[in-house]
Protein backbone atom coordinates (compact mmCIF):
# COMPACT_ATOMS: atom_id res chain seq x y z
CA UNK A 1 0.00 0.00 0.00
CA UNK A 2 1.52 3.67 -0.98
CA UNK A 3 1.83 5.71 1.66
CA UNK A 4 2.94 8.70 -0.29
CA UNK A 5 -0.24 10.90 0.49
CA UNK A 6 -0.11 9.43 3.91
CA UNK A 7 0.45 11.68 7.19
CA UNK A 8 -0.42 10.96 10.84
CA UNK A 9 -3.24 12.83 12.54
CA UNK A 10 -2.06 15.77 14.52
CA UNK A 11 -4.06 15.32 17.22
CA UNK A 12 -4.19 11.00 17.88
CA UNK A 13 -1.11 9.80 15.70
CA UNK A 14 -3.51 7.77 13.70
CA UNK A 15 -2.96 7.37 10.03
CA UNK A 16 -4.96 10.01 7.84
CA UNK A 17 -4.76 10.62 3.89
CA UNK A 18 -5.00 13.38 1.70
CA UNK A 19 -3.42 15.37 3.45
CA UNK A 20 -5.56 16.32 6.48
CA UNK A 21 -4.52 17.36 9.75
CA UNK A 22 -7.45 15.27 11.73
CA UNK A 23 -8.25 11.60 11.11
CA UNK A 24 -12.02 10.42 10.52
CA UNK A 25 -12.41 9.01 14.02
CA UNK A 26 -11.13 12.76 15.46
CA UNK A 27 -13.72 14.22 13.53
CA UNK A 28 -16.37 11.89 14.29
CA UNK A 29 -15.39 12.10 18.00
CA UNK A 30 -15.56 16.04 17.64
CA UNK A 31 -19.48 15.74 15.75
CA UNK A 32 -20.54 13.77 18.95
CA UNK A 33 -19.38 16.58 20.86
CA UNK A 34 -20.98 19.53 19.08
CA UNK A 35 -24.10 17.33 19.37
CA UNK A 36 -23.68 17.33 22.97
CA UNK A 37 -23.16 20.59 22.88
CA UNK A 38 -26.27 21.40 20.97
CA UNK A 39 -28.63 19.40 23.11
CA UNK A 40 -27.16 20.16 26.92
CA UNK A 41 -26.84 23.91 26.30
CA UNK A 42 -30.13 24.73 27.72
CA UNK A 43 -29.25 22.32 30.64
CA UNK A 44 -26.47 24.92 31.49
CA UNK A 45 -28.97 27.73 31.76
CA UNK A 46 -31.06 25.41 34.20
CA UNK A 47 -28.03 24.71 36.03
CA UNK A 48 -27.01 28.72 35.89
CA UNK A 49 -29.75 29.91 37.69
CA UNK A 50 -29.60 26.80 40.52
CA UNK A 51 -33.35 25.68 39.19
CA UNK A 52 -31.70 22.19 39.19
CA UNK A 53 -31.28 21.62 42.85
CA UNK A 54 -28.63 18.97 42.63
CA UNK A 55 -26.00 18.80 45.10
CA UNK A 56 -22.83 16.58 45.05
CA UNK A 57 -23.02 13.03 46.86
CA UNK A 58 -21.76 13.93 50.19
CA UNK A 59 -22.50 17.29 50.33
CA UNK A 60 -24.91 18.85 53.51
CA UNK A 61 -26.48 22.31 53.72
CA UNK A 62 -26.26 23.83 57.17
CA UNK A 63 -28.90 26.56 58.04
CA UNK A 64 -27.40 30.32 57.71
CA UNK A 65 -28.60 34.11 57.64
CA UNK A 66 -27.59 34.53 54.26
CA UNK A 67 -29.79 32.65 51.42
CA UNK A 68 -27.62 30.38 48.64
CA UNK A 69 -26.06 32.16 46.17
CA UNK A 70 -28.80 32.25 43.03
CA UNK A 71 -26.21 31.70 40.11
CA UNK A 72 -24.29 28.56 39.97
CA UNK A 73 -21.09 29.88 39.38
CA UNK A 74 -19.41 27.11 37.93
CA UNK A 75 -21.90 27.11 35.53
CA UNK A 76 -21.45 30.72 35.08
CA UNK A 77 -18.05 30.42 34.02
CA UNK A 78 -18.94 27.41 32.22
CA UNK A 79 -21.06 29.32 29.96
CA UNK A 80 -18.36 32.23 29.26
CA UNK A 81 -15.71 29.96 28.10
CA UNK A 82 -18.57 27.96 25.88
CA UNK A 83 -19.67 31.04 24.72
CA UNK A 84 -16.15 32.28 23.77
CA UNK A 85 -14.84 29.14 22.29
CA UNK A 86 -17.85 28.46 19.85
CA UNK A 87 -17.90 32.26 18.54
CA UNK A 88 -14.53 32.65 18.49
CA UNK A 89 -14.01 29.33 15.69
CA UNK A 90 -17.55 30.37 14.11
CA UNK A 91 -16.01 33.59 12.99
CA UNK A 92 -12.74 32.35 12.33
CA UNK A 93 -14.84 29.73 9.88
CA UNK A 94 -17.04 32.65 8.37
CA UNK A 95 -13.96 34.83 7.29
CA UNK A 96 -12.60 32.36 5.58
CA UNK A 97 -15.63 30.31 3.93
CA UNK A 98 -18.16 33.55 3.87
CA UNK A 99 -21.06 31.88 4.98
CA UNK A 100 -23.68 33.51 6.55
CA UNK A 101 -23.72 34.05 10.07
CA UNK A 102 -25.88 31.93 12.50
CA UNK A 103 -28.24 33.28 15.02
CA UNK A 104 -26.88 34.66 18.44
CA UNK A 105 -27.61 30.82 20.05
CA UNK A 106 -24.72 28.56 21.31
CA UNK A 107 -27.33 25.92 20.06
CA UNK A 108 -27.28 27.17 16.81
CA UNK A 109 -23.39 28.08 16.32
CA UNK A 110 -22.35 24.28 17.36
CA UNK A 111 -24.75 22.96 14.64
CA UNK A 112 -23.35 25.48 12.32
CA UNK A 113 -19.88 24.05 13.65
CA UNK A 114 -20.57 20.64 12.95
CA UNK A 115 -21.85 21.50 9.28
CA UNK A 116 -17.97 21.85 8.28
CA UNK A 117 -15.74 19.75 10.59
CA UNK A 118 -14.61 17.48 7.28
CA UNK A 119 -13.41 20.75 6.43
CA UNK A 120 -11.85 22.06 9.43
CA UNK A 121 -10.17 19.11 9.78
CA UNK A 122 -7.90 19.76 6.64
CA UNK A 123 -7.04 23.47 7.70
CA UNK A 124 -3.72 24.27 9.78
CA UNK A 125 -5.96 25.51 12.75
CA UNK A 126 -8.19 22.56 12.57
CA UNK A 127 -6.39 20.78 15.44
CA UNK A 128 -7.01 23.23 18.19
CA UNK A 129 -10.42 23.71 17.31
CA UNK A 130 -11.21 20.23 18.03
CA UNK A 131 -8.71 20.47 21.18
CA UNK A 132 -10.84 23.66 22.50
CA UNK A 133 -14.05 22.03 21.47
CA UNK A 134 -13.95 19.11 23.40
CA UNK A 135 -12.65 20.76 26.28
CA UNK A 136 -15.81 22.98 26.81
CA UNK A 137 -17.63 19.84 25.89
CA UNK A 138 -16.54 17.95 28.85
CA UNK A 139 -16.56 20.81 31.12
CA UNK A 140 -20.92 21.67 30.29
CA UNK A 141 -21.18 17.99 30.72
CA UNK A 142 -19.51 18.20 34.42
CA UNK A 143 -21.63 21.36 35.28
CA UNK A 144 -24.52 19.92 34.65
CA UNK A 145 -23.76 15.92 35.73
CA UNK A 146 -21.79 16.81 38.76
CA UNK A 147 -21.87 20.94 40.71
CA UNK A 148 -19.13 20.56 43.52
CA UNK A 149 -20.30 20.76 47.47
CA UNK A 150 -18.28 24.23 47.35
CA UNK A 151 -18.80 27.50 45.78
CA UNK A 152 -16.88 26.96 42.63
CA UNK A 153 -14.91 30.42 41.50
CA UNK A 154 -13.98 29.40 37.64
CA UNK A 155 -10.84 28.91 36.39
CA UNK A 156 -7.07 29.95 37.82
CA UNK A 157 -6.25 33.12 36.30
CA UNK A 158 -2.46 32.54 36.12
CA UNK A 159 -0.50 31.88 33.33
CA UNK A 160 -0.39 28.08 32.11
CA UNK A 161 -2.54 26.74 35.49
CA UNK A 162 -6.00 25.58 34.90
CA UNK A 163 -6.61 24.89 38.39
CA UNK A 164 -10.25 24.50 39.39
CA UNK A 165 -11.49 27.40 42.18
CA UNK A 166 -13.37 26.51 44.87
CA UNK A 167 -13.79 27.76 48.44
CA UNK A 168 -16.38 27.28 51.75
CA UNK A 169 -19.00 29.94 51.13
CA UNK A 170 -18.17 31.57 54.72
CA UNK A 171 -14.16 31.86 53.72
CA UNK A 172 -12.22 34.98 53.12
CA UNK A 173 -9.90 33.72 50.41
CA UNK A 174 -9.18 30.64 48.71
CA UNK A 175 -5.92 29.20 46.81
CA UNK A 176 -5.72 27.25 43.43
CA UNK A 177 -5.06 23.79 44.40
CA UNK A 178 -2.19 23.67 41.53
CA UNK A 179 -0.23 27.03 41.81
CA UNK A 180 -1.34 27.95 45.23
CA UNK A 181 -2.27 31.77 44.00
CA UNK A 182 -4.94 33.16 46.34
CA UNK A 183 -7.97 35.06 45.37
CA UNK A 184 -10.40 37.08 47.42
CA UNK A 185 -13.41 35.22 47.61
CA UNK A 186 -15.78 37.87 47.33
CA UNK A 187 -13.91 39.59 44.76
CA UNK A 188 -13.60 36.50 42.77
CA UNK A 189 -17.53 35.92 43.45
CA UNK A 190 -18.60 39.24 42.10
CA UNK A 191 -15.90 38.99 38.85
CA UNK A 192 -17.67 35.73 37.58
CA UNK A 193 -21.21 37.52 38.91
CA UNK A 194 -20.37 40.46 36.32
CA UNK A 195 -19.69 37.93 33.41
CA UNK A 196 -23.41 36.75 34.16
CA UNK A 197 -24.79 40.39 33.95
CA UNK A 198 -24.89 39.64 29.97
CA UNK A 199 -27.07 36.80 30.21
CA UNK A 200 -30.67 37.43 29.58
CA UNK A 201 -33.99 36.27 31.29
CA UNK A 202 -37.16 36.84 31.17
CA UNK A 203 -38.96 39.46 33.25
CA UNK A 204 -40.22 36.22 35.84
CA UNK A 205 -36.77 34.45 36.57
CA UNK A 206 -35.25 37.58 36.81
CA UNK A 207 -37.21 38.46 39.57
CA UNK A 208 -36.98 35.06 40.95
CA UNK A 209 -32.67 35.82 40.92
CA UNK A 210 -33.15 39.23 42.41
CA UNK A 211 -34.77 37.51 45.44
CA UNK A 212 -32.17 34.88 45.93
CA UNK A 213 -29.49 37.38 45.77
CA UNK A 214 -30.54 37.64 49.77
CA UNK A 215 -29.98 40.95 49.69
CA UNK A 216 -32.21 43.18 52.85
CA UNK A 217 -33.27 46.52 53.59
CA UNK A 218 -31.50 48.29 56.37
CA UNK A 219 -34.45 47.01 59.11
CA UNK A 220 -33.23 43.50 58.35
CA UNK A 221 -36.06 42.61 56.18
CA UNK A 222 -35.40 40.01 53.25
CA UNK A 223 -35.55 41.87 50.14
CA UNK A 224 -38.38 39.99 47.63
CA UNK A 225 -38.51 40.88 43.92
CA UNK A 226 -42.03 39.63 42.76
CA UNK A 227 -42.30 39.60 38.84
CA UNK A 228 -44.25 43.05 39.26
CA UNK A 229 -41.22 44.94 40.08
CA UNK A 230 -39.61 43.80 37.07
CA UNK A 231 -42.62 44.85 34.69
CA UNK A 232 -43.26 48.06 36.82
CA UNK A 233 -39.88 49.43 35.62
CA UNK A 234 -40.38 48.40 32.21
CA UNK A 235 -43.01 50.40 31.56
CA UNK A 236 -41.18 53.23 33.35
CA UNK A 237 -39.03 52.66 31.02
CA UNK A 238 -36.30 52.25 33.25
CA UNK A 239 -35.12 48.45 31.98
CA UNK A 240 -35.64 47.81 28.53
CA UNK A 241 -36.00 44.63 26.67
CA UNK A 242 -32.70 43.18 24.61
CA UNK A 243 -33.97 40.25 22.74
CA UNK A 244 -37.17 38.02 23.24
CA UNK A 245 -37.19 34.41 23.66
CA UNK A 246 -38.73 31.26 20.86
CA UNK A 247 -42.29 32.74 21.79
CA UNK A 248 -41.68 36.23 21.36
CA UNK A 249 -41.57 37.13 25.31
CA UNK A 250 -39.13 39.83 26.07
CA UNK A 251 -35.93 39.24 27.66
CA UNK A 252 -33.57 41.62 29.74
CA UNK A 253 -29.79 41.15 30.85
CA UNK A 254 -29.61 40.48 34.62
CA UNK A 255 -26.61 43.24 34.78
CA UNK A 256 -29.22 45.96 34.08
CA UNK A 257 -31.75 44.32 36.86
CA UNK A 258 -29.29 44.07 38.95
CA UNK A 259 -27.86 47.87 38.88
CA UNK A 260 -31.62 49.05 39.36
CA UNK A 261 -31.73 46.15 42.14
CA UNK A 262 -28.83 47.94 43.73
CA UNK A 263 -30.20 51.70 43.05
CA UNK A 264 -33.08 50.47 45.19
CA UNK A 265 -31.51 49.20 48.34
CA UNK A 266 -29.16 52.32 47.90
CA UNK A 267 -32.27 54.86 48.30
CA UNK A 268 -33.44 52.60 51.29
CA UNK A 269 -30.19 53.24 53.06
CA UNK A 270 -30.22 56.95 52.63
CA UNK A 271 -33.94 57.09 53.65
CA UNK A 272 -33.18 54.65 56.44
CA UNK A 273 -30.46 57.51 56.98
CA UNK A 274 -32.32 60.73 56.86
CA UNK A 275 -35.14 59.42 59.21
CA UNK A 276 -32.19 58.24 62.16
CA UNK A 277 -31.20 61.95 61.55
CA UNK A 278 -34.80 63.56 62.69
CA UNK A 279 -35.03 60.90 65.18
CA UNK A 280 -31.60 61.85 66.92
CA UNK A 281 -32.54 65.96 66.28
CA UNK A 282 -36.24 65.39 67.40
Amino acid sequence: MSTENTTTCRRCARPVADGAHCCTPCVHQTEENLDSIAEDVDDLDVTLTRQDRVTAPGSGRHATDEAPLPINLRASDVGHRLRNTLTTWARVIIDERGFQEPDDDLAEIARFIRGVTGWIARQEWGPECFDDIGRVAVDLARAIDTPPPMIALGTCDADDCDGELRAHPEAPWTKCPACRTAYDVAKRRDQLLARADQRRFGAARLARILTALGDRYPDGRLIIRPEKWITNRVQWGKLRPVDRDQRGRPLYRLGDARRLHDLDIQQAILKAAKSAEKETAA
